[in-house]
């Protein structure tokens, strides 16, 4: 009897037949087990509650036929106790792909000390399908799978895409920066390294294309416009901006280039003249990162 599960309907139906394939359930084949479909016998077993088991239910309108040694059929196999028909589950949260306590879950090792104490005095027991910190970890996605970071009152909100590199040297400086963003009122998004064939890439940087920065991967954006940061690496030397500046062009119009050692305005100007006379178009925006705050330097092709 193995196969696709075989569904009969019928206004007259009222009851169901098992029609199993496993040898553990051979009996009830055997015997044409019928049964009403409120009985209390399918909260506790169905198809599917062995693995690899491919039996299958059909509606009938045949008497009902209960063996007499129901009460000895074998338990269902871990991980699937549930019956998917009712509660939408595909496993039990008893399955191994869950933790067995929520000391053992990510989600949970990241929640607050305040709701930990919290599930304790309350004496909550594991429930993944209705876990609140999975829950709320879900709930801080965008619609496009960034995650909210951050959030201030004025309506700035920080999301870090989940395939940005945390390793990277400027990592911590990039958000930093974000996050002064964000404070001032913006909406942030730290973006990953993304090829240009991916559908990643044409839903998060789907604005570039038609521009000379296609198939770029920009740093973040500011209310949906794209930044690229600038570093250097030691020793300093002042000839190290105008080579983030040109660096940064070949990414994005609208640049943030570290000046942490102090650089004149004076001379970061002139470094942004000399570049746009040979590409007009090249810079649009400049700000300058010093010691964890930034400034603008040039907005909408105006020096500050």
């Amino acid at each position: 009897m193995a196969g696709c599960p075989l569904f009969l309907f019928d206004l007259q139906t009222v009851h169901r037949a098992y029609r199993p394939c496993s040898l553990r359930s051979r009996k009830f084949w055997e015997k044409k087990l019928t049964l009403p479909v409120d009985d209390p016998f399918w909260t506790k077993h169905h198809p599917g509650d062995r693995w690899n088991c491919k039996c299958s239910l059909e509606q009938t309108d045949e008497p009902v036929n209960r063996p007499d040694d129901l009460e000895g059929v074998d338990p269902p196999q871990r991980g699937l106790e549930n019956n998917p028909g009712k509660d939408g589950h595909t496993f039990s949260d008893n399955h191994p792909y869950y933790p067995d306590k929520c000391s053992h879950c990510d989600f949970y090792k990241s929640a607050s000390l305040k709701n930990k104490v919290k599930g304790i005095f309350t004496n909550r027991v594991k429930d993944c399908y209705n876990c609140p910190y999975i829950n709320g970890c879900l709930s801080r996605m965008s619609n496009d799978g960034f995650k909210l970071e951050k959030s201030f009152s004025n309506g700035g909100k920080l999301y870090i895409h989940p395939n940005v590199d945390v390793h990277k040297d400027d990592y911590k400086s990039m958000k930093q920066i974000c996050l002064e963003f964000a404070r001032l009122g913006n909406d942030v998004k730290m973006t990953p390294r993304l090829h240009f064939m991916s559908e990643d890439y044409q839903r998060i940087y789907g604005s570039l294309k038609g521009t000379k920065y296609y198939k770029k991967c920009p740093d973040f954006s500011v209310n949906g416009v794209c930044y690229e940061y600038e570093g250097f690496l030691k020793p300093w030397s002042k000839k190290k901006v105008g080579r983030m500046l040109s660096h940064g062009m070949v990414q994005s119009d609208h640049l943030i280039i570290n000046n942490t050692n102090g650089c004149s305005d004076r001379f970061i100007r002139k470094q942004i003249v000399a570049r746009q006379k040979t590409s007009p178009s090249g810079i649009k925006e400049v700000w300058v990162y010093e010691k964890g705050k930034i400034r603008p330097l040039l907005k909408d092709g105006t020096f500050v």
